[in-house]
């Protein structure tokens, strides 16, 4: 049985910060879904790690991803060929003007979206000189052989000892010596790369191809100490997390900030005056036994509500999920004043004769009658009154700061220990 007034009163207080702190988390979700806040600090850090506008633009619309739903045809003007390139301006357009729409990627999503982006037309300039050759040989065997194993060469990059095994049995003097004058050119590129293993080599290939060079550099940075392609995915992996542990750092510190100016709010709003609420239950043992008990069996509830506030199914921002997300709020603030605590404001002249009524001091310090803390009416106490009620607003806004489960673990410790 709950027979403390101390342990009455702390378990009263915990209880309305628990359920304030619930109202806190659940208006952060309304802001949150209204402004489709972590998708777009998603994209946003996307956009620093992937500064090249068109590896940006392809990664984002990736059937994988789909940040955005852009399309090429969607940004171009006509349909020739030269207009359906995607070109910087073009990319920048498919990914500026789009909303974002995922709030979550996975790593290995990120790693396999980004390798086959790299990989796409990596070996295409690097072996061109090579192809152009094969391509004006006369139709035969060995023409169908060498494409093959240059399409082996340009998907993995192996295969270059049997090509030159083929170009050294060649027939045809002249042929082999454009063959070999072309392989000289591949060989002086792919020792530049000074790849360890042969299946690094499209990804080297498609990162050197890349224009923005703060892109380039962070991502050799990245394989530098790779030897296999293995070894390059995870070292890409890591790159990701590392980004996207300091983009979820950021936008915690943000909702931090959001949540204290909206328990700052809260507070002023429904005047909850920490100093004097505490006072009314002390002074009141009924109203202080009958909130303590309806914290006892409240309890096991608020265990749902903050487990589904720590992990909230936000998704698009849609207008049933933003309903969703008021009809929530709306419920723990009728729980709320269900309790019938001193919270919310009046306005009432207070003369000689104190309508009873009104349950207002006679002796003009009561802290929810805003008519008093104008200093004209209340000559004697106003700066009392405004001392008193900075210093419990303030408690109020630093225990809402705490959060739900830090009070909703105090309330069922207590609730647990002092009731039978």
């Amino acid at each position: 049985m709950l027979n403390s007034a101390i342990i009455e009163v702390a378990i009263g207080l915990i209880f309305v910060f628990s359920l304030l702190s619930i109202l806190v988390t659940q208006i952060n979700n309304v802001v949150i879904s209204i402004l489709n806040l972590r998708a777009r600090r998603l994209k946003e850090q996307l956009d620093i790690m992937l500064s090249d506008p068109v590896i940006r633009a392809k990664i984002l619309t990736h059937p994988l991803i789909r940040m955005v739903d852009a399309k090429v045809s969607d940004f171009i003007l006509t349909d020739s060929e030269e207009s359906a390139r995607l070109t910087e301006e073009i990319a920048r357009r498919m990914t500026e003007k789009q909303k974002a729409r995922v709030d979550y990627i996975p790593t290995d999503a990120f790693v396999d979206v980004l390798v086959d982006v790299l990989t796409e037309r990596a070996g295409g300039k690097l072996y061109e000189a090579l192809e152009k050759v094969i391509n004006d040989m006369d139709p035969s065997v060995d023409k169908s052989l060498f494409r093959q194993i240059l399409r082996e060469v340009q998907l993995s990059g192996t295969g270059l000892d049997k090509l030159r095994e083929l170009i050294a049995n060649l027939s045809d003097p002249e042929t082999k010596r454009k063959m070999l004058v072309a392989l000289n050119l591949v060989d002086a590129a792919l020792d530049k790369l000074k790849a360890e293993n042969s299946d690094l080599i499209p990804l080297l290939l498609g990162v050197r191809q890349i224009k923005d060079k703060y892109l380039e550099t962070a991502l050799m940075a990245v394989l530098n100490t790779a030897s296999n392609i293995s070894q390059a995915r995870k070292k890409i992996g890591d790159w990701f997390d590392g980004s996207m542990e300091r983009a979820t750092n950021k936008y915690i510190k943000e909702m931090q900030r959001i949540s204290i100016l909206i328990s700052l709010l809260l507070a002023l709003l429904l005047n909850v005056d920490t100093l004097f609420l505490a006072r009314v239950l002390w002074e009141d043992p009924a109203l202080r036994t009958s909130v303590a008990v309806t914290a006892a069996a409240t309890a096991p509830q608020l265990a749902n509500q903050v487990q589904n506030q720590a992990n909230p199914a936000l998704g698009e921002g849609t207008v049933e999920e933003v309903q969703q997300a008021v009809n929530e709020a709306q419920a723990t603030l009728e729980t709320l004043l269900e309790l019938r605590l001193p919270i919310g404001w009046v306005i009432q002249p207070v003369t000689e004769a104190v309508n009873k009524d009104l349950a207002l001091s006679a002796d003009r310090l009561d802290p929810r009658n805003l008519w008093q803390y104008w200093p004209p009416n209340n000559p004697d106490g106003w700066l009392e009154l405004w001392i008193l009620k900075i210093i419990g607003v303030a408690l109020t806004t630093v225990a809402l700061s705490q959060g739900a489960p830090f009070w909703f673990d105090l309330l069922r410790k207590l609730t647990r220990g002092n009731s039978s």
